[in-house]
């Protein structure tokens, strides 16, 4: 179980580690994917029985299932047949996905829109690794910035008027 929860897609370059860039995608499938269905389940299908509840589950969690592991495959065999480490790779891998869920959705126009925001997505994704930027701040990088409103607020005085510092004399210069 170890093994599983510290796989990390970037852990290997891409072409290598085939298993672990698999679960590493599909650790984090299922959990979008379970909630998902969770909520799908208590507020809007209420099935009527264990049978129906699984195949709610399953209606959430195998489209999600398939949409991450043909991306890894996608990319990870472009990677390894092209013999090049670049963004089509990621855009081959995004169409890849986009093509699983145009069928889970019974839509292939809805599929094709999917696959040109996938592929672009995949790219700019590719772009933010080789160029060391990324999507969302890390936790670390957030605490160094001056939040307003979070629970982190006490931290900070958000006083009118700000207590002067001291100015460095206590008495008239002239009484000294």
């Amino acid at each position: 179980m170890d093994y599983i929860l510290k796989q990390q897609y970037y852990q290997k370059p891409d072409g290598q580690d085939f298993t672990g860039k698999m679960i590493a995608t599909n650790k984090y499938m299922f959990a979008f994917a379970a909630p998902m269905a969770v909520v799908d389940v208590l507020m809007y299908s209420h099935p009527k029985g264990i049978l129906s509840t699984i195949g709610c589950f399953a209606k959430w969690v195998g489209p999600a299932a398939g949409m991450a592991t043909f991306f890894t495959a996608g990319t990870y065999f472009s990677t390894v047949i092209r013999g090049k480490d670049d963004k089509l790779n990621y855009a081959i891998g995004g169409v890849s996905a986009a093509a699983v869920f145009g069928k889970a959705i019974r839509n292939p126009a809805i599929g094709f829109q999917a696959a040109v925001a996938f592929a672009v997505a995949g790219m700019l994704k590719k772009i933010s690794i080789e160029e060391g930027w990324t999507w969302f701040p890390t936790a670390e990088e957030v605490e160094r910035k001056h939040v307003y409103g979070t629970l982190k607020t006490a931290k900070y005085d958000f006083t009118i008027m700000k207590d002067t510092p001291e100015k460095g004399w206590t008495t008239n210069p002239r009484e000294a």
